[in-house]
């Protein structure tokens, strides 16, 4: 999920000439990070006896789950592989401009490494940054390339993100009008990704520029301005290059829609397209605006809503969104653990960390 956290957080670990006392290894797991699930947990788990308060309720969703048909429910998993390997060609498109090109398959394995550690260790999308930027460090590409490769990445991420949350709102009005619910989370929606995309792109593209004092007065802006210094500057002056990010990146968002539009058809509930790439923008934009880890509760809570706005009956509505969420969160973690056990168990030492992930003293 967006967050303008993901990018401080991720920025803050990229001082090249800095020590690795500190932050310096993938985030473990405490009390706090287990623990910030838990409001999302009870969203879900609230929303889910809701709906099966009635016996004839409950039977009337396992009966959607048994009758769901399969092909196109294969479907959607195929649909869900290629969002794995838009990824993967976001960051082969990048490491091409710099002359380094792992296989696809490989850096498609690190998107689902990627998936799992977000989700398994909820750390603002820093773990999952710093296994990246080691596991490319492994194939021999240089820091700046490796710095450069996932800020273009976020960068065409948040560029993407609200690119495809405005188309959602701009087709909704076909439909219905906008709620004031709707509007705020929008507007705190945009904020977040445009004061996110907008940092990286005037930050690379003024190199040279001297911020006041009470901006380098923050630790972690220092240390974002200093790494800015590392990308490469003529790749955020390549339009074609950020034209294929951003084209792969909203990509990713309009395979998602479609992942929900199958899993509708396969439960018996068909959906328009469009219908169904609104509604999983909406609870995208809601989830990412939500404090909860991976927006847990609040995604389902605003995919379930949205559905229902569009005729789509509450249980299967749910049905839908508990299926969806297996496909893009769930089945994922079990491959995404298989691929990430080194980096979760047999972590480096400190004199073997990458240099674009250690931290300030």
């Amino acid at each position: 999920m967006l967050g303008c956290n993901t990018l401080i957080s991720w920025r803050a670990r990229l001082d090249p000439k800095s020590s690795h006392s500190n932050g310096d290894s993938i985030p473990k797991i405490t009390w706090w990070r287990a623990l910030s699930w838990l409001p999302g947990a009870i969203i879900l788990v609230g929303m889910i006896i809701f709906i099966l308060g009635h016996e004839a309720e409950g039977e009337k969703l396992l009966h959607l789950f048994v009758k769901a048909h399969l092909a196109w429910l294969l479907l959607a998993l195929v649909l869900q592989v290629g969002t794995y390997f838009c990824a993967a060609l976001t960051w082969q498109r990048v490491l091409a401009k710099t002359g380094t090109s792992p296989p696809l398959l490989y850096l498609a394995l690190l998107a689902l490494k990627k998936v799992f550690i977000d989700q398994f260790l909820p750390s603002a999308g820093v773990g999952s940054t710093i296994v990246i930027l080691r596991s490319l460090e492994g194939h021999d590409v240089p820091p700046r390339n490796r710095a450069a490769t996932m800020m273009l990445y976020f960068f065409g991420y948040y560029v993407a993100y609200v690119f495809a949350g405005a188309l959602s709102l701009g087709l909704f009005l076909m439909y219905r009008k906008l709620s004031k619910i709707i509007l705020s989370i929008a507007a705190l929606f945009f904020l977040m990704g445009l004061g996110a995309a907008a940092s990286i792109f005037l930050l690379t593209r003024t190199r040279h520029w001297e911020p006041p004092p009470w901006i380098t007065r923050f630790a972690w802006t220092r240390k974002l301005i200093k790494a800015v210094a590392q990308v490469p500057p003529h790749l955020m002056k390549d339009p074609w290059l950020l034209f294929q990010v951003i084209g792969l990146q909203f990509f990713i968002f309009v395979l998602d829609g479609a992942t929900l539009y199958t899993i509708l058809i396969a439960l018996g509930h068909p959906l328009g397209a469009i219908k169904s790439f609104i509604s999983f923008m909406f609870a995208s934009m809601t989830g990412t605006v939500s404090p909860i880890p991976g927006g847990l509760g609040t995604f389902e809570a605003g995919l379930a809503g949205t559905l229902a706005l569009f005729k789509i009956r509450l249980k299967a509505a749910l049905a839908a969104t508990l299926m969806l969420r297996s496909f893009t969160l769930w089945l994922p973690l079990i491959p995404g653990f298989i691929v990430s056990r080194k980096d979760l168990f047999h972590r480096k030492k400190k004199d073997e960390i990458p240099q674009e992930v250690a931290t300030e003293n």
